[in-house]
């Protein structure tokens, strides 16, 4: 026997342990390989996935949820108000997510007229089924003032009576009546959400003057700005 051939039957064994060794790490290497993703709670983490014969797939949704920010409620203030949540119930959304869910119905404005004289009274034309209502609420000489006074997401029927200065004001839901004396004979009124509640406050301008009443609080508010024969458009300008 030569040499190689003392060699080759001397190392074979040897040989062959370590191939068999090789093969089981190039299998063991495509079963298992990392995957880096990063954690909807922002932290890094390395995970080793093993392939299924669907494929694979992970989300982080079972984090806890945040608090709201700061000044953010879920206190309903007006009827038809949707709240304002956090949620880590819908797959693969960050939980951080505030939303609020869509309203159930979405208001729209009715076609109106107020008929002043001997016979006084409003007649609306509903948008939605294009029903004819009327209601006999004012008398010769009131100026209409319609608006949501009391934050329902309706607007309520309301007029302001120069002759004695006083607004009276009918519920939507035909479920209160209300008499206010504020202004004056020649006041123009300017009834607006002043102070952003969702409701509609009492205001008169007066020669460049404003007068206003919160409703709720009953704060009361003046402010300086116009001319006398200038024409009073309270809105909501600022979109800031």
């Amino acid at each position: 026997m030569n040499r190689k051939s003392a060699f080759v039957a001397r190392y074979s064994h040897f040989l062959f342990f370590c191939f068999a060794l090789l093969l089981a790490l190039i299998f063991l290497a495509a079963r298992f390989y990392p995957v880096t993703v990063e954690a909807q709670n922002e932290e890094i983490q390395q995970l080793d996935f093993v392939p299924a014969a669907s494929g694979f797939a992970e989300n982080f949704d079972s984090v806890s949820a945040p608090q709201l920010p700061s000044g953010w409620t879920t206190a309903i203030t007006g009827a038809g108000a949707t709240l304002f949540v956090t949620s880590t119930m819908t797959p693969d959304t960050p939980p951080n997510a505030v939303f609020t869910n869509d309203p159930a119905t979405v208001s729209t404005a009715d076609i109106a007229v107020y008929r002043s004289g001997a016979s006084s009274g409003w007649f609306v034309l509903q948008s939605g089924s294009g029903a004819v209502a009327s209601k006999a609420f004012g008398t010769s000489g009131d100026i209409a003032v319609p608006a949501d006074y009391d934050g329902d997401g309706q607007t309520d029927f309301a007029v302001f009576r120069p002759s004695n200065g006083t607004w009276y004001l009918a519920a939507s839901d035909g479920g209160g009546f209300e008499a206010r004396a504020f202004g004056q004979a020649g006041d123009i009124p300017t009834a607006a959400d002043y102070n952003g509640d969702g409701r509609s406050d009492i205001g008169v301008f007066r020669a460049g003057a404003w007068y206003i009443l919160i409703l709720g609080t009953e704060t009361f508010r003046s402010e300086q700005w116009g001319l006398a024969d200038d024409k009073a458009v309270p809105t909501a300008f600022n979109r800031q």
